[in-house]
């Protein structure tokens, strides 16, 4: 059980400062001023689409939901339209577009470190599904993403201001997401440093978003796994006879992660599953996309609810599911073809 509680020590804690993070941002004013800039007079659904899953592939998943998701829903609102399509398409992406590269995702990280696979064997394994995924879903979603009008101009004075702090922050948060590493620098130390400048500037400490009782929830989840890992075997799970490999590990994988979350649901399977074989693919690709089925599916999800409830978007668990389902259902299933089609 401890093992388990480790590895969810270090996400819990971006998640504990990312929440405030994101509004200290949008309180600077940094999302208004910059949707103000981001959209013209032509049609920017299907760009806003790919950045989402661009930002995940190549930073992770909690960048794109943090950093987007108040974006996408100040962008709809300054164009007039429905904010709650635009804001689902970070956290579907979170969801769709986190399976090709170790640092996409925290559960690829673990897999890294614990399997050994080299980042060449996640772009060969995953990058095609990853990919089919992320067109199929817009494909689905697209039906219920309304067309974005022109803005109204109503710049104000503190925009650029905004926009100068804004931007410069987040840079050090990228750069801090993609180099700290290297350095030892854990990413909830860069969301730390980034929250501190901004609560000099806003002269805000926002003490009551930070989501405690989420945290505590998923430690729970966390401590059960860890407790069933060491009472329970579960190998007859992940391993028979009657059932083709890939999607019976799709399938275990998506139930273990809509039963409690992606991380602890990641490392109950590795004690499973053998390394580098189609079997720890496909499960790893349901452990990634079946968040998009759940809300607590993820760390990422959980942030994205809260982030876009202090919006004024509040989506709860079943409209959550209702909308994961119709469009990761359908990406999951043709990722799990496409990485079929590779492993033959």
């Amino acid at each position: 059980m401890g093992e388990v509680l480790r590895s969810l020590s270090a996400p819990l804690a971006f998640l504990l400062l990312a929440v405030p993070m994101s509004l200290l941002l949008d309180r600077l004013g940094y999302f208004h001023a910059l949707a103000e800039r981001v959209l013209g007079e032509r049609d920017s659904r299907f760009a806003l689409w790919m950045l989402a899953a661009v930002v995940t592939a190549s930073l992770n998943l909690d960048a794109a939901v943090v950093l987007l998701t108040p974006l996408y829903i100040r962008i709809a609102q300054r164009a007039g339209a429905h904010p709650e399509p635009f804001a689902f398409m970070p956290v579907l992406q979170a969801c769709l577009a986190s399976s090709p590269l170790p640092i996409s995702n925290l559960t690829n990280l673990i897999v890294q470190e614990r399997v050994g696979v080299p980042t060449s064997a996640f772009v060969r394994w995953m990058g095609l599904p990853t990919l089919v995924m992320v067109l199929v879903g817009w494909l689905v979603h697209r039906r219920s993403v309304p067309p974005l009008g022109r803005l109204v101009d109503e710049r104000s004075s503190g925009d650029r201001r905004a926009l100068v702090w804004g931007s410069g922050l987040t840079a050090l948060l990228v750069l801090g997401f993609v180099a700290g590493e290297r350095f030892g620098i854990r990413p909830w130390v860069v969301v730390l440093l980034v929250d501190l400048v901004l609560v000099a500037l806003t002269r805000h400490l926002p003490l009551r978003e930070v989501p405690l009782a989420t945290a505590l929830a998923v430690l729970g989840a966390g401590a059960a796994i860890g407790l069933l890992l060491e009472v329970v075997d579960l190998r007859a799970l992940f391993v028979s006879a009657h059932a083709p490999g890939i999607l019976q590990s799709v399938v275990v994988g998506s139930i273990a992660t809509a039963a409690c979350n992606n991380l602890p649901a990641v490392l109950l399977g590795l004690h499973y599953v053998d390394g580098g074989g189609s079997r720890l693919w496909a499960y790893l690709l349901a452990v990634n996309v079946g968040p998009a089925l759940v809300l607590h599916g993820s760390l990422a999800g959980l942030l994205w609810q809260r982030t876009a409830c202090r919006l004024g978007v509040r989506v709860g668990a079943l409209r959550y599911s209702a909308v994961g389902l119709r469009v990761g259902g359908p990406a999951l299933l043709a990722g799990t073809l496409a990485l079929w089609a590779i492993s033959g």
